[in-house]
């Protein structure tokens, strides 16, 4: 069967219309951070950024991009922890897109209680009506599908308060580079989620494209309903080169930017030799662009319609995530 008749018959909620409109969810999401009222930060030393799910993906693309050029630490939770340092120095930011997700609340009470402002990123929920300073985006999406708006938003308002190493240019050539690739970027999508079919993806990706590499396992988990393992070069070289039993059927594929370095490419090529040693195929993805935000997105997209074309394959809806909401509703009734 086709993917279009496979498209017809089981994405029922039109989860590709969605991923296809993607890059202008994230130009939207850099209009709406624009809009809010900032002042210049002043004497933040840190940036603290809570979230779960794709929610919290927003700390996880902040903290990469921001690690070699930013001048001000950031630092994520993904769960109900606050850290001590946390203090009148940092610049908090709570994201939840529903604006009701259980560890997010908590931290943002306990922030209130320290007497630390906070910025919420939501589009409605208890956070949204308790958070004296908060963006309010798009509403009526699952979490994954909303991360332009949440991200975008979040990028700009850290910009307005003077917090952020990325110019403009590095914004408008991240949401670019989906656009003008798109075609190319859904047909590999589609092949790969081919090759993917009936195996354990197993992602190697190079330290700068780590939350890419995250990204890849919580789409394919949300989007796909498949397992997927991930690991990062160099660090997978001094532990993870040694194993290769029980991994079953499995398809590497080599994450890396256009240019890297002599040093990392001979680690990748040696990666690559050492996986056809135990008996495995793999295939290399580039991510196109110059800045690192671009090339984040790039394999992001790659990623989020690879696990799409792959929920085709396996005859699923896309959008549900039935366990998610079985486990809150648990957590309702037995906290």
């Amino acid at each position: 069967m086709s993917f279009g008749k496979l498209i017809s018959k089981y994405d029922k909620n039109d989860y590709l219309g969605k991923l296809v409109s993607f890059p202008e969810q994230c130009r939207e999401g850099w209009k709406i951070g624009k809009k809010v009222k900032v002042a210049k930060a002043k004497g933040i030393d840190k940036i603290f950024i809570t979230g779960m799910g794709g929610s919290g993906y927003v700390g996880e693309v902040i903290q990469k991009s921001f690690f070699q050029t930013g001048k001000v630490p950031v630092f994520i939770e993904h769960g109900y922890i606050l850290p001590k340092f946390v203090d009148n120095k940092t610049f908090c930011i709570v994201v939840s897109y529903s604006g009701n997700t259980d560890e997010a609340l908590t931290i943002f009470r306990e922030l209130n209680k320290r007497k630390i402002p906070s910025v919420g990123i939501s589009s409605n929920g208890k956070l949204a009506k308790a958070c004296k300073k908060c963006v309010i985006v798009p509403g009526g999406m699952q979490p994954r599908q909303a991360t332009g708006y949440l991200l975008f938003s979040t990028l700009a308002m850290l910009a307005k308060a003077g917090l952020s190493p990325l110019k403009q240019s590095d914004i408008f050539e991240a949401i670019k580079v989906m656009e003008t690739n798109q075609k190319q970027i859904m047909a590999k999508a589609g092949s790969l989620a081919k090759t993917l079919h009936k195996k354990l993806p197993v992602i190697y990706a190079t330290e700068a494209l780590n939350a890419s590499a995250i990204r890849w396992q919580t789409e394919h988990n949300e989007i796909a309903k498949v397992f997927l393992h991930w690991n990062l070069l160099p660090e997978l070289q001094h532990n993870e080169i040694n194993a290769y039993l029980g991994l079953g059927k499995a398809h590497f594929i080599f994450l890396k930017r256009t240019k890297e370095s002599k040093k990392m490419n001979a680690r990748i090529q040696y990666m690559k030799k050492r996986v056809r040693s135990i008996g495995y195929n793999s295939t290399d993805i580039e991510a196109k662009g110059k800045g690192i935000l671009a090339q984040i997105w790039y394999a992001n997209y790659l990623g989020s319609l690879t696990a799409f074309y792959l929920s085709m394959l396996h005859r699923i809806d896309p959008t549900p995530v039935n366990l998610i909401e079985s486990m809150k509703a648990y957590l309702k009734k037995n906290t």
